[in-house]
């Protein structure tokens, strides 16, 4: 058994914790300097945004520093991982907070530039996805070409995922959270000392903005937090796989099983309905929780609590797939089910609150 808990990494992680916090204070106190940029594309000119008051969307650096203390204060990892795995977040993070200031970066180049950071943690060390517990993939795993495109296809595609979901006060942040903790907590039942002390470093460094961004929604995650957080944690996570041939990846799909069924579910929406896949709109299901609680509520003072109420509703769709992963962690069968229960639980939640939604719609419009 690993004994990572011990005062020195302790104090290292509130370091890690206090350090974001601080960068995040001091981008909240300084905004009259950057808000005028840092706050472009908020608002009511995008179509998926739910805040009002111009805030500032660079969060994403607070979170970078924390990260940086915490490389710079703990030991050199195993052959430099937690290294390269930082420096390979540089190109996401860059291209992130380019769009984060107002500049008009397309998904389609953030994207790429997901899938570009995967490229240079890959180049840099050598690893790739080498199975998912799924006969016939894993036989198309075994050709090292195919599994390199498909390992930097999920990479790209989580960090995009955590993306989308950055949409309440707090919500990215604590799936974050959360998948950084499920992830430790198997890294510590196999014994793996990276496996615990990488996530721990990710959640550390969240939790400090974190402190900031929720409940009040005084700075924002934005695009370079999001995709920078989605790119650490699946390469994290592809490494717990690698470095641990007992973790099934079903177990690990079960950690971010949100961020991937919520962008597997708008693609397949926005097919049904025959539109863009890249066309944001405010049908996701942490829009549709916030509107139904905003709906409900009965005087102004409700319904600005509306936003980290919703939080808190979607959480629990959130964590329970991540408790789920930590009791099938090592059966593929086990966790694949799960998956796939997840999955139905989803769909019902989902379209019980379109129901709900289009009911509560009609009803208003015959007063």
């Amino acid at each position: 058994m690993v004994d990572f808990l011990d005062s020195a990494n302790l104090v290292t992680m509130l370091v890690v914790i206090a350090s974001s916090f601080a960068a995040a204070v001091l981008l909240t106190r300084s905004s009259s300097w950057h808000l005028r940029w840092s706050a472009r594309g908020h608002g009511r000119n995008a179509v998926q945004s739910i805040h009002h008051e111009p805030t500032p969307r660079i969060g994403g650096v607070a979170i970078f520093v924390g990260l940086v203390v915490g490389i710079t204060l703990l030991p050199r990892s195993e052959d430099g991982l937690a290294e390269m795995l930082l420096v390979s977040a540089i190109p996401i993070f860059i291209i992130g907070l380019i769009e984060d200031i107002g500049n008009n970066v397309t998904p389609r180049m953030r994207l790429l530039a997901a899938f570009f950071s995967g490229l240079v943690f890959f180049a840099l060390s050598g690893f790739w996805l080498p199975r998912v517990d799924l006969p016939g993939v894993d036989w198309m795993l075994g050709f090292a070409p195919l599994a390199i495109l498909f390992t930097l296809f999920a990479s790209g595609g989580v960090a995009h995922a955590f993306n989308l979901i950055d949409g309440l006060n707090g919500l990215a942040g604590f799936t974050a959270v959360v998948v950084s903790l499920a992830l430790a907590a198997i890294g510590w039942t196999v014994g793996d000392t990276l496996m615990i002390t990488l996530p721990l470093l990710i959640a550390a460094a969240t939790l400090g903005f974190l402190l900031l961004n929720y409940p009040a929604g005084k700075i924002f995650l934005g695009d370079a937090g999001a995709y920078t957080l989605g790119h650490l944690l699946s390469w994290a996570s592809i490494l717990l796989i690698i470095r641990n041939p007992e973790v099934s990846p079903w177990a690990v799909l079960l950690i971010f099983f949100w961020p991937v069924m919520e962008v597997l579910y708008s693609i397949f929406r926005r097919r049904v309905k025959r539109v863009a896949a890249d066309q944001p709109d405010r049908m996701h299901y942490h829009h549709l929780v916030f509107r139904s609680v905003r709906a409900a509520a009965k005087d102004q003072k409700a319904r600005h609590r509306a936003n980290p109420v919703a939080t808190l509703l979607v959480l629990p769709i959130v964590a329970l797939p991540a408790l789920l992963s930590l009791y099938t962690w090592d059966g593929a069968v086990r966790s694949g089910i799960s998956v796939f229960v997840m999955a139905a639980v989803y769909v019902v939640l989902y379209r019980a609150l379109v129901a709900r939604f289009r009911a509560r719609s009609a009803s208003l419009a015959m007063i």
